[in-house]
């Protein structure tokens, strides 16, 4: 038969990464000339770790001479040094959801957790008419199309100082 060939492409990001990250999943697609929801569940993380995704110093220095392009290869990119402590973590902290079959109709609803972390969250569950308090696994079944993440704060040192 005729042989086969497959692509990827791995994205990389660079610091320094935003406090804040929205995440849309892709719950909808076209059916003739409506958009209908794709149902099932999807495992949203808590905590998401995006740290095997930075750029790093030597990551960039082994790839150079893959790239496409002289301009591409002569960038000026931040990139994270090797030995770097920093994490690269978010919590999440909302969702948005839309219940109905089909785009053009339907009802939103939004869970946010009001805690300072996951450690101590406080998650509530809001629509047009009420708002409730909800464990975050009842925000986790509702199937989200916008999930919001929010960056780990480091935690503070020992003697005092502040740190980020």
């Amino acid at each position: 038969g005729k042989p086969r060939s497959f692509a990827s492409r791995r994205v990389w990001l660079c610091t320094p990464l935003p406090p804040l990250l929205t995440v849309q999943l892709k719950r909808f697609h076209r059916r003739g000339s409506r958009w209908e929801k794709s149902s099932g569940s999807v495992d949203l993380p808590a905590l998401l770790d995006l740290s095997e995704f930075v750029l790093t110093e030597e990551l960039h220095a082994n790839m150079k001479p893959h790239l496409a392009s002289e301009s591409a290869k002569d960038m000026d990119i931040p990139l994270l040094t090797e030995g770097s402590e920093t994490k690269h973590e978010y919590e999440l902290y909302g969702l948005c959801v839309h219940q109905g079959s089909v785009l053009q109709s339907g009802h939103y609803v939004a869970f946010v957790n009001a805690g300072p972390s996951l450690a101590r969250e406080d998650w509530f569950g809001s629509s047009d008419t009420k708002v409730w308090r909800c464990p975050r696994s009842e925000a986790l079944k509702a199937e989200a199309y916008l999930a919001f993440y929010r960056r780990v704060k480091a935690e503070a040192p020992a003697d005092g100082s502040d740190a980020e």
